[in-house]
């Protein structure tokens, strides 16, 4: 589930495998950021295979009627150098075709350095699970998967930022959205 070149230290690439959230990793060392490992929650979700998505950007999660604003809003995060987690909920496409809206964590692991390796992406469907405690739910198991990576990717010389108040803040985004689509 991972490609060969360009992968981080075996424990965090076990614990993206091991954990029940969806995750995709992803390099920033070759252009376009190519995933270089997803889990089985993220094939899960997607109803992807591996080798269909391992070397391609995320990107190829997006159609036509993907909001244009949702995409900029990403690629904004991810070209500043400033920010290192955003939440982002964006229209995606299943490989049988039906879209649903995933709201996408995305947290950028950098080097002792400070020069960002990695982008580790959750994935979950707020489709069907507008209520908070599906939400709240998967928002306890990903801040759990995030302190046992922090902690792991810390002995390699990676650093993640705090995440847990982006986390905590869901709720909010959430009931932003169940507004917007009433």
């Amino acid at each position: 589930m991972m490609r060969d070149a360009l992968m981080p230290p075996e424990p965090l690439r076990a614990q993206i495998a091991r954990s029940n959230v969806a995750l995709a990793l992803a390099t920033t060392e070759v252009d376009d950021m190519p995933l270089i490992m997803v889990n089985r929650g993220f094939l899960r979700l997607t109803g992807f295979e591996p080798d269909a998505v391992i070397g391609r950007n995320c990107r190829f999660l997006q159609d036509e009627t993907t909001p244009r604003d949702q995409i900029a809003a990403m690629a904004a995060f991810l070209h500043d150098d400033t920010r290192d987690d955003g939440r982002f909920p964006v229209l995606n496409r299943r490989l049988d075709g039906t879209n649903f809206l995933n709201l996408v964590f995305l947290s950028k692991l950098r080097d002792r350095k400070g020069q960002i390796r990695f982008v580790i992406a959750s994935q979950f469907d707020i489709t069907a699970a507008r209520q908070t405690a599906a939400l709240a739910h998967n928002d306890a198991a990903l801040i759990g998967t995030l302190q046992t990576m922090r902690q792991t990717i810390g002995q390699f010389g990676l650093a993640m930022t705090d995440s847990a108040g982006l986390i905590a803040r869901s709720i909010s985004t959430l009931a932003r959205f169940a507004v917007r689509d009433e």
